[in-house]
């Protein structure tokens, strides 16, 4: 709808002709270019959409790429129209995309505080970090995860005060989730050693399950952390903080006051 909106309103404003058959397949083809981008930039999938920064950037670049492509589509077929036309449908659609995500992440977010649209997971790990992971997202319901069980050592679960939650040891983690009642697990990284959390991890994979794995990392932004790999080995590359240099100068005017 947004996409329909913006584009209308721009041939029909901006456009050589505002006749209803001359717009409409030029609308009808800024749909499924807009469509096919966003599929491409993965923005119809929950780990792309869950972070805000990514899914508004990713939209935004989109939204120019096909905006591009139509423009260039326009030069060479009858679908022409003019850059104006084309700047205009993409501002306005972009601002609808943003409007309209926004108003939706609102509104989900309200209703996982009530405790609907939850995902049921599990988290695998029963040691101080799992703790505070289970802490975290027991005082955020809004995420919308619901912690259905945990697994792990049970003595760390005791001591962890995790012992209510606890159904296993974590090599029977991958059976909770074939059962088919839980969608996604949670693994501390720090609770497993090297070759069990990977044997652990690639048997959650197997049985369909969203894996997220903690980073052991506390008090960094996500912004500054960057998948990379060495040797093909998947690693996290931490971006030293500096200031803008806005932060610099009004950090340096407070010194010297």
């Amino acid at each position: 709808m947004a996409v329909v909106v913006g584009w209308a309103i721009g041939l029909a404003v901006f456009g050589d002709s505002a006749g209803v058959i001359d717009i409409v397949p030029v609308v009808g083809a800024s749909v499924g270019v807009h469509w096919l981008a966003f599929e491409r930039a993965g923005l119809y999938r929950l780990s792309v959409a869950a972070i805000r920064l990514e899914e508004m950037t990713r939209a935004l670049r989109m939204v120019i790429a096909a905006s591009l492509v139509l423009h260039l589509i326009g030069r060479v077929t009858v679908l022409w129209v003019p850059p104006l036309a084309t700047a205009v449908a993409a501002l306005i659609t972009l601002t609808l995309i943003f409007g309209e995500r926004s108003v939706l992440r609102a509104w989900l977010l309200s209703q996982r505080a009530a405790g609907r649209f939850c995902r049921s997971v599990i988290i695998v790990g029963t040691n101080s970090e799992a703790a505070a992971m289970y802490d975290l997202l027991a005082q955020h319901p809004e995420l919308g995860f619901d912690v259905v069980g945990v697994y792990g050592d049970p003595d760390d679960a005791l001591r962890n005060g995790l012992d209510p939650f606890w159904k296993g040891d974590e090599q029977a983690a991958s059976a909770h989730v074939q059962a088919g009642s839980v969608t996604g697990a949670i693994v501390a990284a720090s609770s497993l050693d090297g070759s069990s959390l990977n044997r652990i991890t690639r048997e959650l994979l197997a049985v369909g399950a969203h894996v997220q794995l903690s980073s052991r990392l506390a008090g960094f932004a996500s912004r500054r952390l960057q998948a990379q790999s060495i040797a093909y080995e998947p690693v996290i590359y931490l971006e030293r903080l500096e200031l803008a240099s806005w932060q610099t100068i009004a950090k340096r005017v407070m010194d010297i006051e």
